[in-house]
């Protein structure tokens, strides 16, 4: 086993939980990450990999625990696709970190907001060593908060509920 690789499982990690594709209710769990931060002011989500504990509590509600629960349970699996041994690994966490002051509204209507935001994954393995894999990006979406009525795409006859 190549000890070098936990980096870029590391990396492929974090861009897996901020991405597209990790849904949690319809919408990408960082746009519920994203009105949490801004809501409560608390810029920075962490996650313990191996036990699932994930704090502030205002960042770690609804749709997003269900979504961390997810991506924990996952993590044995993911790193085993990789060809890496879980059992080589001491410690792993997850941190998601806003900029707050950088929001802002993209297309200056109101409806939208980009904020950016940086994201570190940390895995400790059996030898002590620690691999860090570390990216800042921006997130976009739309500037509703969590359970508004809205209307889906492939709904777009009908009338906003």
């Amino acid at each position: 086993m190549k000890y070098s690789r936990f980096e870029d499982a590391a990396h492929d990690f974090g861009r897996s939980f901020t991405g597209t594709v990790n849904l949690a209710s319809l919408d990408p769990t960082m746009t519920y990450l994203t009105r949490y931060a801004i809501s409560s002011g608390e810029p920075v989500f962490r996650v313990d990999l191996l036990s699932g504990d994930a704090a502030p509590e205002p960042l770690n509600a609804p749709p997003v625990s269900e979504s961390v629960r997810h991506y924990v349970r996952w993590f044995p699996r993911f790193i085993a696709q990789q060809g890496l041994a879980f059992r080589s690994i001491e410690a792993a966490s997850l941190e998601v970190a806003f900029d707050l002051e950088s929001v802002r509204d993209p297309e200056l209507d109101g409806r939208s907001l980009s904020i950016d935001f940086g994201c570190t994954v940390r895995i400790e393995d059996d030898r002590g060593d620690s691999h860090v894999a570390a990216f800042r990006d921006t997130w976009h979406t739309k500037a509703q908060p969590p359970g508004s009525p809205r209307r889906f795409w492939w709904q777009f006859w009908r009338p906003a509920a």
